[in-house]
């Protein structure tokens, strides 16, 4: 099943304020013998919650890492957090189209998942997102990048 391309497209156009106002989630999808605790970025403020992103998912992918094991936190400052999802949705664009072999689970829920988009993206295209996101993270914050390295570290 390919992802929505009208509702990845809203969340490519959103203003800054209502971006302060998502939710982004990594779940790593691809083969494993354990489990790899997907992440939740937010902003400050704001808590993550993973009930909204259960209702994105594709049929036939195993989304276990957010069943089994809790998510990790990537919490960033206003400014990080704009970076951070203008990088995602860069890395997004053209990508509503199916991968034979999903690899990561991208997705972001407006408010309480009032709005949602997933895409599922290939080993190549994960990379570059993950790439990506710890470029817009400021050195200074040295948790949030921790949080995004370990997740590289277990799937790349």
């Amino acid at each position: 099943m390919a992802s929505d391309p009208s509702k990845l497209e809203y969340f490519l156009h959103l203003n800054q304020d209502v971006v302060q106002r998502t939710q982004m989630k990594l779940t790593y999808v691809g083969p494993q013998e354990k489990a790899t605790p997907s992440v939740g970025i937010v902003p400050e403020g704001k808590a993550f919650e993973l009930r909204p992103f259960q209702k994105l998912r594709h049929p036939g992918v195993n989304y276990g890492n957010d069943d089994v094991v809790k998510p990790e936190l990537c919490v960033l400052a206003p400014g990080d957090y704009q970076k951070a999802y203008s990088a995602t949705m860069e890395a997004l664009k053209g990508s509503a189209e199916e991968t034979r072999r999903p690899f990561l689970s991208v997705a972001t829920v407006q408010d309480a998942g009032t709005e949602g988009a997933e895409v599922l993206l290939d080993r190549q295209r994960s990379e570059a997102l993950w790439n990506a996101l710890i470029s817009a993270i400021s050195p200074d914050n040295s948790e949030a990048r921790a949080t995004l390295q370990k997740l590289g570290s277990r799937v790349f």
